[in-house]
């Protein structure tokens, strides 16, 4: 009866993901995620972290994440902040690595 219930949530949760990412497909103003390194576990769906600002002040950058400015170093819902660029948020969670784009990479 577990394994029933397990594999309904994931199957929901992949469900849920898939239509996230169909909706930040057709709006390019979105900020872009890319996961560089996950792993999950069946039965959990991550929640990931929004992206919504960069700004700079000289050479230090600091981001707007799930709403919290963030500076490199601090932790924010379990993922370390690495490193801000202009463009990019490098996060860690353990294992698991994430780019956050401010803009939607396109290519030619």
């Amino acid at each position: 009866m577990n394994n029933k219930i397990i594999y309904v949530y994931s199957l929901v949760a992949l469900l849920a993901l898939t239509v996230t990412l169909q909706v930040r497909a057709s709006d390019p103003t979105q900020p872009e995620i890319i996961a560089v390194a996950a792993v999950a576990t069946a039965g959990q769906a991550p929640a990931l972290p929004k992206l919504t600002l960069i700004q700079s002040s000289g050479s230090r950058y600091q981001a707007v994440i799930n709403g919290r400015l963030v500076r490199p170093g601090e932790t924010i819902d379990g993922y370390q902040v690495q490193q801000i660029n202009a463009r990019q948020v490098f996060l860690r969670q353990g294992e698991r690595q994430l780019v956050l784009n401010l803009f939607k990479t396109t290519t030619k």
